[in-house]
C-alpha cells in the first residue's frame, strides 16, 4: 500500500505543479496584454498632446503674425499716407459760417459778409492757422462743447467747397456795395447760408460731392479716401 500511495500523490503534486505553470503562463500573457494596452493609451494620448501642442503652436504663430500685420498697420509711418479730418472742426466752421451768413441778412449787415469770405479764404489757403481753428482748439475744446473726433477721409473735397462759399459771398459783397442790385447779393448770401446749413444737419457737402465727381471725370484730383464719402457723416 505505501508504494501506490506515494506514486498517487506524486502524481496529485505534478498535477497541481503543472497547473500552476498553466496559470503562470496564462497570468503572464494577462500582464503582457495589459501592460501593451497601458503603453498604447499612453502613446496614443501622448500623441494626442503632442498634436495639440503642434495646433497651439501654429495658433500662436499665426496669432502673432496677425498682430504684427496689425502694428504695422497702426504704425506712425502708416497713418501718415492716409489723409484725416476732424469732423467736429468741420461742424464748427460750417455752424459758424451758417451764423455769420444768417446774422448778415437778419441784421442788414452787408459787412459781414465781406468779413465772412474773407475768414473762409483763410481757412483755405491755411488750414493749419486760421481764425475756426484757433476759436476751436483755444475755445470750444477746452469749454468741452466739442471733443476732436479724426476720421480718415480727404480734406481737399472740403477745401474745394469753402472755396466755393468764398466765390459766393466775393460775387456777394461785390453786388452789395457796388450794385443797386441788393436782391441777388442777399440771394447769394442766402445760397452759402442754405449749402452750409445742409451739410450741417443733415451731412451731405454739396461741394465734397461736385469735387468728386469732377476728380472721377479728370478734371480734378481724385479724391484720396472715399470710404467715408456717402450722405450722412461726410
Amino acid at each position: 500500500m505505501g508504494p501506490k500511495r506515494e506514486t498517487k500523490e506524486a502524481t496529485v503534486i505534478e498535477e497541481l505543479l503543472n497547473r500552476v505553470i498553466v496559470y503562470h503562463h496564462f497570468s503572464v500573457h494577462i500582464l503582457k496584454a495589459l501592460c501593451s494596452t497601458r503603453a498604447s493609451v499612453l502613446i496614443s494620448r501622448k500623441g494626442e498632446r503632442a498634436s495639440v501642442r503642434l495646433i497651439a503652436t501654429s495658433l500662436m504663430t499665426q496669432a502673432r503674425g496677425i498682430r504684427t500685420q496689425t502694428m504695422n498697420m497702426s504704425s506712425p509711418a502708416t497713418q501718415l499716407n492716409l489723409p484725416r479730418v476732424d469732423t467736429n472742426l468741420g461742424k464748427f466752421t460750417q455752424g459758424s459760417t451758417v451764423l455769420l451768413t444768417a446774422l448778415a441778412f437778419l441784421l442788414n449787415l452787408p459787412i459781414l459778409v465781406p468779413i465772412t469770405a474773407f475768414i473762409m479764404a483763410w481757412a483755405v489757403l491755411f488750414p493749419a492757422a486760421n481764425p475756426y481753428r484757433w476759436l476751436y482748439k483755444g475755445l470750444i475744446i477746452p469749454s468741452g462743447l466739442l471733443k476732436p473726433r479724426i476720421v480718415e477721409d480727404d480734406p481737399n473735397p472740403h477745401r474745394f467747397a469753402q472755396g466755393v462759399g468764398v466765390v459766393f459771398l466775393l460775387a456777394a459783397s461785390i453786388v452789395l456795395f457796388f450794385t443797386p442790385l441788393i436782391a441777388l447779393g442777399w440771394a447769394l448770401d442766402i445760397i452759402v447760408f442754405v449749402l452750409a446749413s445742409i451739410n450741417l444737419t443733415i451731412g451731405f457737402c454739396a461741394g465734397c460731392f461736385v469735387y468728386y465727381h469732377l476728380g472721377r471725370a479728370g478734371l480734378l484730383p481724385k479724391v484720396r479716401y472715399e470710404g467715408s464719402f456717402h450722405w450722412r457723416g461726410v
